[in-house]
């Protein structure tokens, strides 16, 4: 049974996705477009950036895109630039984000067509989306067909199905499609019985003004121009290693420092860690980099490898106040190996920074990072485990990879850097560019609404397009 347009428009206007366009203080611009919902706001939270540049990508079709907020706590920076916690405030955006979404925040249309719900995996986030209690009195007929015009965008960090996956992936399967990030979170849905033809990888945008490619360029210039002059493939002899991330059981950062400080003696090579912090204590994890660093340093084989507390700040540096997008980029373009530590990642979006730049990766777990490594880095391959208690993901598993793992996958590095028949072997960056990921969610799009309403021809905003 098909639909018509104004069918189509109903659907989406009953549910309340599109309601505020009607009270908004300036009229209407656009007749139809998509209602993208997300929490965005804060500068440096990685669900928070994807948000912000899957509904650009999106819009760069000319495809009016409509941004609005769960409405929840952000986090930014005080005069004093301490991290403050408060509910979402648009007069608190940081400069960057407003420059990147803030043409999505005025934009206003008479009727959306689909919603796009942007949110972490979680059972109940999934049911209150397919079923919500203002909508429970509804004829079941219809609310499946409000479904039909809804696709979920959602991301996890777990390796395999799990109990809470199994549990909704029927509820999941009554929306219009599934977004998620990496190839690993698709197969674990499919697994658990979900349609392969309503599970989409989309992965994470980079806009073309990103100062990823000016620096990947220049970055690239610079060691071409050195290998000329000193007629050999640049190598350098110390090396620095590199890891973004919150500080959390999951990032398995305090396995990535033990598998320095076990791999190299002091002086050999430079391990960097730009840590945010989680927000909570993780029972059996230590509270902070310094004192898991003070922990190694009580290991019998770290002490054999001539560690001290005198001589360990000389080769791993950590900070953890957040940095704007160029100064993190300029990070981690000085440096030469990506450590991708995580045990389980929807999307390494440092990981894929540090690869377009051209550095090599070292990948200890799943997901994430497994879509664009190459022959050239290095893979863990440890069983999976149990996830960490603290996150209360039932029945959920993530790579289970000791200090000893990462000890031997970064010496497999340092030995490939070294050795000049090993190159760094680029990846086809094109495929993660903001116009062909928003070309890819338009084509989605498009044939979701074409399947329900095939009278609808979707002419784009050219003056939308450009703003």
């Amino acid at each position: 049974m098909t639909t018509t347009v104004s069918e189509l428009l109903d659907m989406q206007r009953f549910v309340g996705r599109g309601e505020a366009a009607f009270a908004a203080s300036k009229p209407a611009d656009f007749d139809v477009g998509v209602n993208y919902r997300g929490s965005w706001e804060t500068e440096w939270a990685g669900v928070q950036s994807s948000v912000r540049r899957h509904a650009r990508a999106l819009s760069t079709t000319g495809m009016p895109v409509w941004l609005v907020s769960h409405g929840h706590t952000m986090e930014y920076l005080d005069e004093n630039g301490e991290i403050v916690s408060g509910f979402a405030d648009h007069t608190k955006l940081a400069e960057s984000v407003e420059s990147e979404v803030g043409h999505l925040l005025a934009c206003r249309h008479k009727q959306p067509l689909l919603a796009i719900e942007h949110r972490v995996f979680s059972p109940e986030a999934v049911l209150n989306i397919v079923y919500p209690a203002r909508t429970g009195r509804i004829d079941p007929l219809f609310r499946r067909r409000v479904n039909a015009t809804t696709i979920l965008y959602t991301v996890f960090e777990r390796a395999a199905p799990d109990d809470d996956v199994s549990r909704v992936v029927a509820a999941m399967g009554n929306l219009a499609e599934v977004w998620v990030p990496c190839e690993r979170n698709r197969r674990v849905l499919i697994e658990c019985g979900m349609d392969a033809n309503r599970v989409v990888r989309m992965p994470h945008p980079t806009r073309p003004d990103d100062p990823v490619w000016h620096m990947r360029a220049s970055r690239r210039g610079r060691l071409d121009a050195f290998a000329v002059s000193h007629c050999h493939a640049f190598r350098p002899q110390k090396l620095r290693f590199v890891n973004v991330g919150k500080w959390e059981p999951r990032k398995a950062q305090h396995e990535m420092l033990g598998g320095f400080l076990l791999a190299f003696r002091p002086g050999e090579h430079e391990l960097v860690l730009k840590h945010n912090a989680f927000g909570q204590d993780w029972e059996g994890y230590p509270k902070s980099p310094q004192q898991s660093i003070h922990m190694w340093l009580q290991n019998s084989s770290v002490i054999d490898n001539g560690w001290t507390s005198q001589n360990v700040s000389t080769s791993i540096k950590v900070f953890g106040q957040p940095l704007p997008r160029e100064a993190l980029v300029r990070f981690l373009a000085e440096s030469d190996v990506y450590v991708s530590a995580g045990r389980s990642e929807g999307f390494d979006m440092p990981a894929l920074d540090a690869k377009i730049l051209g550095l090599r990766l070292v990948v200890m777990g799943y997901g994430g990072a497994e879509d664009f490594a190459t022959c050239s880095d290095v893979m863990g391959t440890s069983p999976l485990c149990s996830t960490h208690p603290g996150y209360g993901w039932k029945g959920a598993t993530w790579s289970g990879h000791t200090a000893e793992d990462v000890a031997s996958a970064l010496k497999l590095a340092a030995e490939m850097e070294g050795d000049p028949d090993r190159p760094r072997v680029d990846i086809d960056t094109t495929q993660y560019t903001e116009a062909a990921v928003g070309q890819k969610m338009l084509e989605r799009c498009l044939g979701i609404i074409a399947r329900i309403t095939p009278e609808f021809k979707f002419v784009p905003v050219k003056e939308y397009q450009d703003a």
